[in-house]
């Protein structure tokens, strides 16, 4: 056990999803925000639609683990979150569109989902890319090198 490895369950990232996970969770029980009422929901969207929210959201922590463990795929473990996370984001604003969340239930979802995208899109960024390493500059290793190929070459003239 590597005691310099972060635990997954110690990220920002990974407790704002597992605080998504619970958020939605409760929207399908039926538990209100304080002060709106409840929209009827059918029952497909209930166990259809909010479980599969649900169940993307909960692999979404399972990716964040992932990638806190490999981090050799680290770029492609975020790079599959934000796919994840997408699927959720249609799905909600679908369901925010047709009534079956309140407005305030939509936003309290967008909010944390918003938030989590940027997370993971730094991460993702401050990774390795799959053409080389980034640096500080945000540059790929392989414009750097080649950088210090023409000064090398200058160098020599």
């Amino acid at each position: 056990f590597n005691t310099y490895k972060m635990l997954a369950d110690k990220l920002s990232i990974y407790v704002d999803t597992f605080n998504l996970c619970k958020l939605i969770g409760q929207y399908q029980q039926g538990h209100r925000v304080k002060g709106d009422r409840q929209p009827t929901m059918p029952k497909f969207a209930r166990y259809g639609i909010m479980n599969d929210c649900l169940s993307r959201a909960l692999r979404l922590l399972d990716v964040v683990y992932e990638a806190n463990k490999y981090k050799s795929k680290r770029y492609y473990a975020y790079d599959s979150y934000l796919e994840i996370h997408q699927g959720i984001k249609s799905r909600v604003r679908l369901m925010g569109e047709l009534r079956w969340l309140t407005t305030r239930q939509t936003s309290n979802i967008m909010s944390l989902l918003d938030k989590t995208g940027r997370q993971a899109t730094a991460l993702r960024n401050a990774s390795q890319s799959p053409c080389g390493t980034l640096t500080a500059a945000g540059e790929s290793s392989h414009y750097g090198a080649a950088k210090q190929d023409t000064a090398a070459d200058d160098d020599i003239r």
